[in-house]
C-alpha cells in the first residue's frame, strides 16, 4: 500500500509530456499540410490582369493564407482524433481522471496550436522569399510590415489556430457519447455555412461568425473574444466527457 499523493498538477503534467513524446506525429502531419499548403501557394493568389496597346500585364498576389487554412483543417483533425477511443485507453498507463486527461489535452492543444501558428506565419515569409527569387526582384513588389505588425500577425494566427483546436476537440467529444452524432455533426456544419439568417444581405452564421472575429481591429479584444470562446469550448468538452464511461 502506497502512502504518496500525488497532486492534480503532477498528474497533468506526466500526462503532458507524455503526449508531446508520443503523439510527436502530429508535428510531422503539420509539416506536410503546410507544405501541401505552400505547393498550393506558389502560383499566387487573388490573380488578376489587364492589357492595352498589345501588352498584356498579369498580377499575382502570394499570402501565406492558403498554409493558414490548411493548419486550422489540420488543428480540427488533430483535436478530433485525441478524443477516439484509442487515444483515451493510452491515458489509462496513468493514474488519472477524466478531468487531469482534459487537462494535460488542453495543454497539448495549447502547444501545438502555438506552433501551428508560427509555423503557418513563418511559411507565408518562406513563400514570399521564394516569390522574389524566383520571378526576379524587378518583377516583385513587397509590402513591408513592421516588427510589430509581424508579431500582431502570429499571435493572430495562434489565436485563430487555438480556436480551430478547441473547435475541434468539442466535436469529437460530442461524437463520443453517441455515434449516430457522427452524421448530425456534418449536417449542422453544413447547416452554419449555407443557410441564411439575414435574407436581405444573404450572410450566413459563416459570415457572421468570421465578422465577429476577423472584422475585429483592436488586438485586446480579440484576444477577449477567442479566449472566452475557447473557454467556453473547452469547458463544455469536460462537461460532456463526464458522460463518458470510465473506459467506453
Amino acid at each position: 500500500m502506497s502512502f504518496q499523493s500525488t497532486s492534480l498538477l503532477s498528474v497533468v503534467k506526466r500526462q503532458y509530456f507524455y503526449k508531446l513524446k508520443a503523439y510527436i506525429g502530429v508535428f510531422g502531419a503539420l509539416m506536410i499540410v503546410q507544405i501541401v499548403g505552400l505547393l498550393f501557394s506558389i502560383g499566387g493568389g487573388g490573380m488578376s490582369g489587364m492589357s492595352s496597346g498589345g501588352i498584356s500585364l498579369s498580377i499575382g498576389f502570394y499570402s501565406g493564407d492558403i498554409m493558414i487554412l490548411f493548419t486550422m483543417i489540420w488543428a480540427v483533425m488533430i483535436s478530433i482524433t485525441i478524443t477516439t477511443k484509442a487515444y483515451r485507453n493510452s491515458d489509462f498507463t496513468f493514474v488519472t481522471t477524466r478531468f487531469s486527461r482534459n487537462l494535460a489535452n488542453m495543454a497539448f492543444l495549447l502547444t501545438v496550436g502555438s506552433v501551428g501558428g508560427v509555423t503557418a506565419m513563418l511559411s507565408g515569409v518562406l513563400l514570399k522569399s521564394i516569390a522574389f527569387y524566383t520571378l526576379g526582384s524587378e518583377n516583385v513588389t513587397i509590402q513591408h510590415v513592421s516588427l510589430v505588425e509581424f508579431f500582431i500577425g502570429i499571435v493572430a494566427t495562434i489565436l485563430y489556430v487555438i480556436l480551430f483546436c478547441a473547435i475541434g476537440y468539442f466535436i469529437g467529444t460530442l461524437v463520443q457519447l453517441s455515434k449516430a452524432l457522427v452524421v448530425f455533426v456534418p449536417v449542422l456544419i453544413l447547416g452554419i455555412i449555407t443557410v441564411r439568417v439575414d435574407p436581405r444581405s444573404g450572410d450566413t452564421i459563416m459570415i457572421y461568425t468570421s465578422q465577429f472575429f476577423g472584422g475585429e481591429t483592436s488586438l485586446l479584444i480579440f484576444l477577449s473574444k477567442i479566449i472566452c470562446t475557447v473557454s467556453v469550448l473547452f469547458i463544455c468538452s469536460v462537461l460532456l466527457s463526464n458522460r463518458l464511461e470510465a473506459r467506453k
